[in-house]
């Protein structure tokens, strides 16, 4: 068909002047084409170039033109000698030179980025805090196959030394597997290997981890064994459990460990309830937990949310730093507005052992999508004064960088990052309103980001 033609398939759209297409193969190309791909939590990702051709719903063009921005000729791009679009929403861009305006910035020939499902960032971070002193990192991968990545990263601190990263992940339908190395130069190099075999209703992990660095400990799992079950009771109602064997060593424990969790879960709509119960072996000692977990939140408007959690754990407070000790936190929290411009957003916390509020978390923005700055601070109930304070700063320049800059009180931290919209995840410094997600010692998760 020689004439201009557009269409759209889920958060794409296709535009071309000329469009050649099999309808029996499902497959063909169109010519002079700009496809625009929205990336959740990136933007929109926008491909041109003289020809983008089709198959079974993966789009596939070679010395195509990549960037997160409208405008033409755009600010900052990738000139990419080849990009796939596959339709689970991963784009690898393989080989790349980066432009600004049509001045080049960098060329690596032997590159990937894989975007949608984790990925990079082109340029590194910098900052500075009291336990690392300045800091930035550097991150390379490469796609080896469809389904194996190699990935190193390099991390760069004042105080604590440098650290490279290395990982190979390959994952299948059915099976994902990583072998990784840290070497810290200074010793405790931490390494391991991690395979995962899955089905619909039944999972088996095997580890064998050397000093995982967690927090300000170290953790050694070598060998472990989990064996997982998932069984969908009713549409909303699903129960699960897992049982464990393996040799633990901390800096103060050290032996074999069995571990045997339940988990009845209940979620609908906006909102979900989580019931275990969860017993350990360790050293002739058994260490029982039960514990709930609910929360309920709702976008009661467009520009107001609100949530209100409960953490309720009781039982016998095991000697592992990694386990859950008991507690009874209920949580509110509301943000009117939008993070990204003018928002209040506030969260309370209160302890329901104590009877009494543990801490109030406050944060004020102002300005729009293209600049806004503002302020977070905790103040804690018991010291009745504010023991934390961040401010930050973002600017949006035209309509694919954005730059945060955010410092931190009483640590006096820095952070400084530049990301290209489309092509990164927006990186910003941690926010005090962030709960880190617990260490769970019966499962296998490894952070593959650089500061």
């Amino acid at each position: 068909m020689d004439t201009s033609f557009s269409a759209s398939f889920g958060e794409a759209k296709i535009e071309g002047e000329a469009l050649y297409f099999s309808f029996t193969r499902l497959e063909g190309w169109m010519e002079r084409a700009k496809l625009s791909y929205v990336l959740r939590g990136r933007g929109e990702l926008l491909f041109r170039g003289r020809r983008l051709s089709y198959l079974q719903g993966t789009w596939k063009g070679n010395d195509i033109l990549c960037t997160g921005c409208r405008k033409d000729p755009p600010l900052v791009s990738l000139r990419a000698k080849e990009i796939t679009v596959l339709p689970e929403g991963k784009v690898v861009i393989e080989g790349l030179a980066l432009y600004v305006r049509d001045w080049k910035v960098l060329e690596i020939p032997w590159y990937t980025r894989t975007l949608g499902q984790g990925g990079g960032n082109l340029l590194p971070a910098l900052g500075f805090s009291r336990q690392t002193g300045w800091y930035t990192g550097f991150r390379y991968e490469y796609a080896l196959t469809p389904d194996t990545l190699f990935l190193a990263r390099y991390i760069l601190t004042t105080q604590k030394g440098q650290e490279l990263k290395t990982d190979f992940v390959f994952e299948s339908t059915n099976f994902k597997g990583q072998i990784f190395w840290d070497t810290r130069f200074s010793g405790d190099d931490a390494f391991g290997v991690a395979a995962k075999l899955r089905s619909d209703t039944i999972s088996l992990l095997f580890l064998s981890i050397h000093n995982e660095r967690i927090d300000s400990h170290m953790l050694s799992r070598s060998p472990q064994l989990v064996a997982s079950f998932t069984e969908h009771l009713t549409e909303n109602t699903e129960l699960s459990g897992q049982l464990s064997y393996g040799y633990f060593v901390t800096e103060e424990l050290s032996g074999l460990r069995y571990d045997a969790r339940l988990l009845l879960s209940f979620a609908k709509e906006n909102f979900e309830v989580k019931a275990f119960g969860w017993m350990t072996f360790f050293e002739g000692e058994y260490f029982n937990r039960i514990g709930i977990e609910a929360f309920w939140e709702k976008d009661l408007s467009p520009s107001f949310w609100t949530r209100l959690s409960w953490r309720f754990v009781e039982g016998d407070s095991s000697p592992f730093f990694c386990d859950p000790q008991p507690e009874s936190l209920l949580s509110f929290e509301f943000l009117w507005g939008k993070e990204e411009a003018s928002f209040l957003h506030l969260r309370g916390r209160y302890d329901l052992k104590v009877q009494d509020f543990r801490d109030w978390t406050v944060g004020i923005g102002l300005g729009n999508e293209d600049f806004s700055f503002g302020v977070e601070g905790v103040y804690s109930w018991s010291e009745k004064s504010f023991t934390e304070q961040r401010y930050f700063l973002r600017k949006n320049i035209e309509d694919c960088i954005n730059v945060e800059v955010s410092f931190l009180e009483p640590e006096e931290s820095f952070f400084v990052a530049v990301n290209f919209l489309g092509f990164d995840k927006p990186r910003r410094a941690e926010s005090l309103f962030d709960e880190k997600a617990s260490f769970d010692p019966l499962d296998f998760r490894r952070d593959l980001s650089v500061p």
